[in-house]
């Protein structure tokens, strides 16, 4: 059997579109609607030339766009790098640097840290932002409502890399 990124939430999603899926807040979100916020970000991010093989990093709290980014990156072949919520902005833009990440998803708390990357790392050139932010970033729920709903489609397989994880150093 051939692997498959989208089938993880696709399959829940088409057998059982209104189940709880997570809950963030006060909002529960469904299978159904995870797996199209999921794709339309994946439509979204190639609307923006990212795709299969880009570097994306993100930097938010625990949230529903975190488990959509994890998803939809995962659909569309691109390689999400996290940041750790924690780290100055000077130790992500290190990290940025050197996972080569072409564009930074944020959660508003961190609009600060996007600042400093934009002014500093000229190799980031998109910035998308979830919450409240200026004219410099892209609104994340507005290439969400704008982009295509149904499945990416995209070739990914258990050999593509999906992620690229930073530690702090050694546990032992």
């Amino acid at each position: 059997m051939k692997f498959s990124a989208s089938a993880w939430i696709r399959i829940p999603a088409e057998y059982y579109p209104s189940r709880p899926c997570i809950k963030f807040r006060d909002r529960l979100f469904s299978y159904g609607e995870i797996n199209e916020r999921a794709n339309r970000l994946s439509w979204a991010l190639a609307g923006l030339g990212l795709g299969k093989g880009s570097r994306v990093a993100t930097l938010q709290f625990n949230c529903n766009q975190s488990f959509e980014l994890f998803i939809g990156m995962w659909k569309s072949g691109v390689v999400m790098v996290p940041l750790n919520t924690r780290d100055s902005a000077r130790q992500n833009i290190d990290i940025l640097r050197d996972s080569g990440a072409e564009a930074l998803v944020f959660g508003s708390e961190f609009v600060d840290q996007a600042d400093q990357v934009r002014t500093r790392l000229p190799g980031v050139s998109l910035f998308v932002c979830h919450g409240e932010h200026d004219e410099h970033y892209l609104d994340y729920e507005e290439l969400l409502r704008n982009a295509r709903s149904r499945e990416p489609n995209i070739e990914v397989d258990e050999n593509d890399m999906y992620k690229i994880h930073y530690t702090s150093g050694t546990t032992g």
